[in-house]
């Protein structure tokens, strides 16, 4: 898991873009806010500035998910 395994902006980048490719973002996952915040760290919370916009689509569809929001893509709040 990424949360052992990622320590650099390209090992967090490799990780988010494979957990996206195979639908990660798509399941329920336990504590997605302290998931997406380690990632979100390792990017210094601009994952623009790395290209790394792969972000948006994980933490959209985990937060989905797990029932917090729902609709993201849509939903201008």
């Amino acid at each position: 898991m990424c949360m052992r395994n990622c320590h650099t902006v390209e090992e967090a980048l490799s990780f988010a873009t494979w957990f996206e490719i195979y639908g990660g973002h798509n399941h329920k996952i336990e504590e997605p806010y302290k998931f997406l915040a380690y990632l979100y760290d390792i990017f210094d919370l601009n994952p623009v500035k790395y290209n790394a916009q792969i972000m948006d689509d994980v933490s959209y569809g985990l937060l989905e998910a797990s029932g917090i929001k729902t609709d993201l893509w849509t939903d201008d709040s």
